[in-house]
């Protein structure tokens, strides 16, 4: 069990999701590129098993430097007392909702309720379990500008040591979370516009929202079940885990990703709206809350 630094669920939603409104001139889910433009974000397992393949709108502006371990985050947020987003999904843009593509959720998740739930609609992030280990990677991730598209490679391995996965019998996380899953290497492949620029209108955003400069893709807020994913699963010590599919992703800012000690947050990522996704601050050092977006 470790203790870990957390923004509430309507935070790190808003921060992660709701930057999709406005979008840059591209597509997201299959809509129409309004400037006629092309981009793709394909994901398939090495070994030729297809996980992941669809037209997203996806931009990285960052040159994919290297960032390192031990995030520190100095939050008057109240640890113990976070908000559980579960079902803080909507069909439209909305405060302290996601504007979500999917809106329904037949999957599984995190078997039990863990000892951080306070039954109150808050959790405690002090108390909440880990998945136990430090796993070292072969990751791979690099960057090039081509004309007026960057174009990203990669295998989702990261850059930062992971748990094990499947999780064990043994291990504390195991009673709230069986997460049956390996890690499994990937091959990614994404072509975006070099400078994005917002639509008209919002758009919905789907599961996957973004890449870190880990080399890791980020997931929504949600779990498959459509609940706090963050609140309700279990994580490794860099925020993480594999789906079933082998695919390794944080559904939150990692730990294992470094934010600046002072000032603007470092960027972290990218989501695919093409925007930059920062740590916790913004200007003067000033943590972000959902009027400041």
């Amino acid at each position: 069990m470790k203790n870990k630094m957390y923004v509430s669920f309507v935070i790190s939603s808003i921060v992660l999701s709701a930057c999709f409104g406005p979008l840059p001139a591209v597509s997201i889910q299959g809509a129409q590129p309004q400037d006629g433009g092309s981009v793709q974000l394909s994901i398939s397992q090495v070994q030729n098993q297809p996980v992941l393949q669809s037209d997203v709108a996806v931009e990285i502006t960052g040159e994919g430097e290297q960032v390192q371990s031990g995030a520190a985050h100095h939050s008057d947020v109240d640890l113990t007392r976070l908000e559980v987003g579960d079902g803080r999904y909507a069909t439209s843009p909305q405060s302290g909702y996601v504007y979500t593509c999917m809106t329904s959720f037949n999957g599984g998740g995190a078997r039990g309720t863990g000892n951080w739930m306070n039954g109150d609609g808050t959790w405690d992030a002090t108390k909440k379990a880990t998945v136990d280990g430090s796993v070292t990677w072969p990751g791979s991730f690099t960057v090039s500008v081509q004309g007026d598209q960057r174009v990203f490679t990669g295998n989702d391995l990261p850059d930062h040591p992971t748990g094990n996965f499947p999780i064990s019998s043994s291990d504390d996380a195991y009673q709230y979370d069986r997460n049956p899953n390996s890690i499994r290497q990937q091959s990614i492949t994404l072509t975006l516009p070099a400078n994005p620029a917002a639509a008209a209108q919002p758009n919905c955003v789907g599961g996957e929202v973004g890449i870190m400069l880990s080399g890791v893709v980020i997931f929504s807020a949600f779990d498959a079940e459509g609940r706090d994913a963050v609140a309700h699963e279990v994580q490794d010590a860099c925020d993480g885990h594999p789906q079933q599919s082998g695919l390794y992703h944080y559904h939150s800012l990692s730990d294992c990703i470094e934010d600046t000690a002072s000032g603007h947050s470092a960027l972290m990522g990218y989501a695919f709206d093409g925007f930059g996704i920062y740590g916790y601050y913004g200007e003067d050092g000033a943590e972000v809350t959902n009027s400041d977006l």
